[in-house]
């Protein structure tokens, strides 16, 4: 930006409180009512039109689409493990083996138990042919070996849950190790889906209003930046009221699951304007700045977009030519007699 006068103005010692680089208008206000006689000495910069504003940035976390953490289904010690951490496996991979602490022993008491059944059940119908017994007594056999096969199979089908198995193709993470002791519903391995990467992130309502699937923001990881593309956006808000949106990654950038990076949701935006910090004045929500018309300051609203190290960026009715006033706009109101200071020495 073009600097067009620049010089101490003197004999007076002014204060002014800033907000963030910008003037806080509701505790100047007072300061600029006071009479003053003589016109007030200002530097003025022409603004640079700006077509791209950042209307809202937030952090995002690059994900696979499935992910799961496989728990012990009782307890038990870990008795086989058939891969390693970073293994890639397919769907319904065998991973590793329980044995469980007593189901084992139960497992061979209920068998026991269905043998002697079956035994007693033979016996009770060779009596039953001999009218030795009652047709009750057959019955009553019958429905204890009927039982006691049930015991045995729910035991055993607790046994077959002890061989845990990928539940879909992905990659292997933390994976307990063999002789392990863990109880049941203890984590025993990560495995993170092989499918495309996501980017889960979330903005506040105000900021995604308008934002559709298709539409484009920007990914910012290690000093690179590329465009995401928007695949879903939340019809409710967090406890935080902020919306979810997931985004597919910029095929530019090199990510990696639970990689951080930094979302950006820009707009292309006609009639912005970038001006230094020090240009916008502040009172609420309500931003304004001065300009120099013929001598006189001139208030122009203009509506604050965002504010980085490069200055301010406003929607307003400036123009390439407009001389807006960067210094002692603490003193300044509408109509107030301003001149620009003299150029100094290296200026």
């Amino acid at each position: 930006m073009k600097r067009l006068g620049m010089c101490r103005l003197g004999g007076q010692r002014r204060r002014g409180f800033f907000l963030g680089g910008m003037v806080a208008a509701s505790v100047l206000l007072p300061l600029a009512g006071a009479a003053r006689a003589a016109p007030i000495e200002i530097s003025v910069v022409q603004p640079i039109a700006s077509r791209k504003a950042v209307v809202s940035a937030a952090f995002g976390t690059v994900e696979t689409p499935d992910h799961a953490a496989l728990v012990a289904p009782f307890d038990g010690v870990v008795k086989s493990v058939s891969v390693r951490s970073g293994h890639a496996v397919g769907a319904g991979r065998v991973l590793l083996q329980i044995q469980p602490l007593t189901l084992a022993s139960q497992t061979q008491a209920a068998a026991a138990d269905v043998a002697a059944a079956r035994a007693d059940l033979a016996q009770q119908k060779i009596l039953a042919g001999q009218k030795l017994v009652t047709a009750a007594a057959l019955e009553t056999a019958r429905a204890r070996l009927t039982a006691r096969v049930a015991a045995l199979a729910s035991l055993q089908a607790q046994l077959h849950l002890g061989i845990v198995r990928a539940p879909f193709a992905g990659t292997v993470r933390h994976v307990a190790a063999v002789g392990t002791r863990v109880l049941q519903g203890q984590q025993l391995l990560h495995i993170d889906g092989n499918g495309a990467l996501r980017i889960e992130t979330a903005f506040p309502m105000t900021a995604v209003r308008g934002l559709r699937a298709g539409m484009a923001m920007t990914v910012v990881a290690d000093g690179d930046s590329g465009p995401g593309q928007v695949y879903s956006v939340a019809r409710t808000t967090d406890r935080y009221g902020l919306v979810a949106v997931y985004l597919t990654p910029p095929r530019t950038l090199h990510l990696m699951p639970g990689q951080v990076v930094r979302v950006r949701l820009d707009a292309a935006t006609e009639g912005a304007w970038r001006v230094p910090q020090a240009a916008v004045v502040l009172r609420g929500t309500a931003a304004r700045v001065f300009v120099d018309q013929g001598g006189r300051a001139r208030v122009i609203a203009v509506k604050l977009l965002t504010v980085d190290a490069d200055g301010a960026v406003v929607l307003g009715d400036l123009r390439p030519d407009s001389r807006v006033i960067v210094s002692d706009v603490a003193w300044l109101r509408e109509g107030t007699p301003v001149t620009l200071k003299p150029a100094g020495p290296g200026s």
